[in-house]
């Protein structure tokens, strides 16, 4: 009825070497429950999945009890993060599983369910305009700008603590500002071509394209140049103009205060 799989060589990796945030999905068609992270270029980490009966509460707490026996104390402890699409059965296996965790919900399935009632470029604009929000002052106006156009659009939105989906309220540990759950439905789309096998064939389609994939990123990074990945070297080049306007202060040892165009922030996210 049930079939879990965490490789030996992705479960260390990933432990040893990558940042706590696993975005959690399901393949409604097939019940294929992917759990994947992100490497240091930024590309998906697939770390364990699972083929079950049927999706509910009963069978998401049996994935993440398998994935905490994988993955060890590490969900225990603070400092990790949960991304999923908001189904409900899921959010109440997260209370039950992994309670102390971080949770973060997918910004485009919140926003698919705003825009049924609420639709239009203006709120759309300021819906995202709340969701990248790095400051509290920057969110607060968006949602203002919300509450002016319709009441029922800012209660909707407020009923849903901004820990959740708004980046000025993310916890600075997991070192990631993903608003989105694409790492799961990236892989579910590639592995389509899996879902109508026998399940035995399934997972052995998935375990060699997984296999193949990660052969292909290593031999990449083989090539690489320097101590940065391709992806931070050119976020870096990015950023570089911004970065020659900025005025450095230093306040003590490791503390410096940065300002750009006469704005000041702090690592919390609440400054302005």
């Amino acid at each position: 009825m049930r079939m879990y799989i965490c490789l030996q060589p992705l479960r260390s990796g990933f432990i040893k070497g990558y940042r706590p945030l696993i975005g959690i999905d399901g393949c409604h068609l097939k019940r294929a429950y992917p759990g994947l992270g992100k490497d240091g270029n930024n590309n998906i980490y697939p770390i364990a999945r699972a083929i079950v009966e049927v999706e509910n509460k009963d069978t998401w707490c049996w994935f993440l009890e398998c994935l905490k026996k994988d993955l060890g104390d590490v969900c225990e402890g603070g400092g990790w993060t949960f991304m999923s699409d908001r189904q409900k059965d899921l959010l109440e296996a997260f209370e039950l599983q992994v309670p102390t965790v971080e949770k973060r919900y997918c910004v485009r399935h919140i926003w698919a369910s705003l825009k049924l009632q609420f639709s239009g470029s203006t709120f759309k604009e300021l819906f995202w305009n709340a969701t990248r929000a790095t400051t509290l002052v920057d969110f607060e106006v968006a949602m203002e700008s919300i509450k002016f156009l319709s009441e029922d659009a800012y209660v909707y939105l407020d009923n849903i603590p901004a820990k959740h989906w708004s980046r000025h309220a993310f916890s600075s540990d997991c070192k990631s500002n993903m608003l989105l759950n694409n790492v799961c439905e990236t892989f579910n789309a590639v592995i389509r071509d899996a879902r109508d096998k026998p399940i035995l064939t399934q997972m052995e389609w998935i375990r060699r394209y997984m296999m193949k994939r990660h052969n292909e990123k290593w031999e990449a990074i083989k090539k690489m140049d320097g101590k940065l990945m391709s992806y931070v070297t050119k976020f870096f080049e990015r950023i570089e103009r911004d970065v020659r306007h900025c005025i450095v202060q230093v306040s003590r040892g490791d503390s410096y205060e940065v300002e750009l165009n006469g704005k000041r922030t702090c690592t919390c996210y609440h400054g302005s």
